[in-house]
């Protein structure tokens, strides 16, 4: 991997990714548009099962009714105060990907909201990076391929509404080293309020683990995670973002998934505020 670069590149201007989201939303006809939950943890596990739906106003529904829940937070605040305990997954929320073979309520659940101040586009165009280590404090590697479409340029632009990427990542801390792959698939949706259009754009992504991953020395055992990424383009041209993860990993010495979700909340939090560093360095918008 190449070193982070700094560069004055500009996301095009406009409303981008909603010509074709507009198509995709033609495609429901005269369907009525679907319910989606109102309370964050039954929302957080909706927008991850929904996440391939084939009427694209589930997720753009599901993206409204987080950001109301969203402006709750006080995003600008300590992370205590917008940290969050979701409920854990269910086999139903998981089984159409490939995934391992472990009991998924075994994972631990942390969710970190988040005000980001560069506009959608601009996270958007670092989505397309492959090193995408200035946003991530605890990767030593983290390598982007990208597989549909394998050009990612049009994603960035809002010309193609999804994006499916594998990622090459090594994450080391004081406890583990453990390397791994993980498939990363991201979706430009239109946030919809009151089953109307607002004319504002989200994108929400899920990662998973296809396998467990041992760390470098044998001792600690990467065993299954599930990721939901969402941001929001506000109304004030920021970006609001929800990061919510279900991990399970074996570390000895470490049993309290308290202190799991004590030290990962942290780390997810690091990670969202590293965004907007990383956009400062590498675009300086």
């Amino acid at each position: 991997m190449g070193t982070p670069r700094t560069r004055t590149r500009s996301p095009q201007g406009g409303r981008r990714g909603l010509p074709a989201l507009a198509a995709l939303g033609l495609a429901a006809g005269c369907v009525p548009p679907p319910d989606a939950p109102e309370e964050l943890s039954d929302l957080t596990r909706y927008m991850y099962r929904e996440w391939d739906s084939e009427d694209p106003r589930v997720l753009g529904i599901g993206a409204g009714n987080l950001e109301d829940i969203l402006l709750g937070f006080d995003l600008d605040g300590d992370v205590d105060d917008r940290a969050f305990v979701q409920d854990d997954l269910v086999e139903d929320d998981v089984d159409h990907l490939v995934h391992p073979d472990e009991p998924v309520d075994d994972c631990v659940p942390i969710a970190v909201a988040a005000r980001s101040r560069y506009g959608i586009d601009w996270h958007a165009l670092f989505a397309i990076e492959v090193d995408q280590r200035p946003a991530e404090p605890t990767a030593t590697e983290y390598e982007r391929r990208f597989l549909d479409p394998e050009d990612p340029e049009c994603f960035a632009e809002g010309s193609c509404g999804t994006l499916g990427t594998e990622n090459e990542i090594t994450r080391s801390n004081i406890l583990y080293t453990v390397s791994f792959v993980m498939p990363k698939d991201f979706a430009w949706v239109e946030i919809m309020k009151d089953t109307e259009p607002t004319g504002r754009r989200a994108i929400v992504a899920r990662s998973w683990l296809d396998r467990s991953w041992p760390s470098d020395d044998g001792n600690t055992d990467l065993q299954q995670s599930f990721t939901l990424d969402v941001w929001i383009e506000a109304e004030d041209g920021s970006t609001l973002r929800y990061q919510a993860l279900w991990s399970d990993t074996e570390i000895p010495g470490i049993d309290s998934d308290e202190a799991v979700q004590y030290f990962t909340k942290d780390g997810i939090a690091d990670a969202l505020a590293a965004g907007d560093d990383a956009i400062s360095t590498l675009y300086s918008p």
